[in-house]
């Protein structure tokens, strides 16, 4: 059975058998690997970055509407308290 690249770099190479490969075989799968793993941090990079430009747009969206309910609340406080001195009761 013949392995890649990538699989024979992984092999433990203490000993040595008819299916060993050569030193630049196992240098050229070790290179491979860690250009997949070089892949991958940079597509989880690029997931992390959409994500923080998410939550960035909806704490600006969410910090609007705070100071904005904020605002209703207040005047609807303020309504109620000249209802009051108008004797509501």
């Amino acid at each position: 059975m013949a392995l890649n690249q990538r699989d024979a770099s992984r092999k433990e190479w203490s000993t040595w058998s008819k299916e060993s490969a050569r030193v630049e075989e196992i240098n050229s799968g070790s290179l491979q690997r860690i250009a997949d793993a070089c892949e991958l941090m940079a597509k989880d990079r690029a997931a992390m970055e959409r994500r923080m430009k998410w939550l960035e747009e909806r704490d600006e969206i969410n910090t609007r509407e705070l100071k904005r309910i904020g605002r209703a609340n207040a005047a609807l406080r303020g309504c109620l308290r000249r209802a009051k001195k108008k004797g509501g009761r």
